[in-house]
């Protein structure tokens, strides 16, 4: 999903500016529950909708 050189900027609005902060986002979900990042691409700033998935 991720490109080489892409920055999380937020998570559901949530501005991070560390993975912990990413994670109080996700723990905060359910199960198959979307979670919007916002990211910093090659010059641009693009909204992405991801179910994350427990890796087993």
């Amino acid at each position: 999903m991720g490109v080489d050189g892409d920055v999380l900027l937020k998570a559901d609005g949530v501005p991070l500016s560390s993975i912990a902060q990413l994670r109080q986002v996700l723990y905060g979900k359910k199960p198959g529950e979307a979670v919007s990042l916002e990211v910093w691409r090659q010059g641009r700033t693009l909204t992405l909708k991801v179910v994350p998935q427990i890796l087993r």
